[in-house]
């Protein structure tokens, strides 16, 4: 089984970046043989994992983590990125959680394919 490592940095609805970052995502996870796949959000893209985001239209980047996360995806955020942005204790969208630079790092050591947005 392949394992791929999705890196996004860019803010949930300031750019397209992690909404194409989410979509890639979806349909790998939708691959047979399915990938192993794990995503780390650093940067702008940390305030994505916050519950109770009511876009006025277009994509929803909750429901997109959503059904990532209700597929067993690991989904995590940076803590340093989280910290920053004042983020780190609020609700976070089930399934989504804080995670380090050193889980970062192993995930990509034990990476297949590492690809950042």
């Amino acid at each position: 089984m392949q394992k791929i490592v999705i890196i996004a940095n860019g803010a949930a609805y300031g750019s397209e970046s992690l909404f194409n970052s989410l979509r890639l995502a979806i349909a790998l996870s939708e691959q047979e043989p399915r990938p192993q796949l794990q995503l780390f959000l650093m940067s702008d893209a940390v305030t994505a994992g916050l519950r109770g985001q009511k876009p006025a239209e277009g994509y929803n980047i909750q429901q997109m983590l959503e059904i990532l996360t209700a597929q067993n995806i690991p989904v995590k955020l940076c803590k340093t990125c989280t910290d920053g942005r004042g983020i780190t204790g609020l609700p976070l969208i089930d399934g989504v959680a804080i995670g380090t630079l050193i889980e970062l790092a192993q995930w990509t050591l034990a990476a297949d394919k590492v690809l950042t947005f």
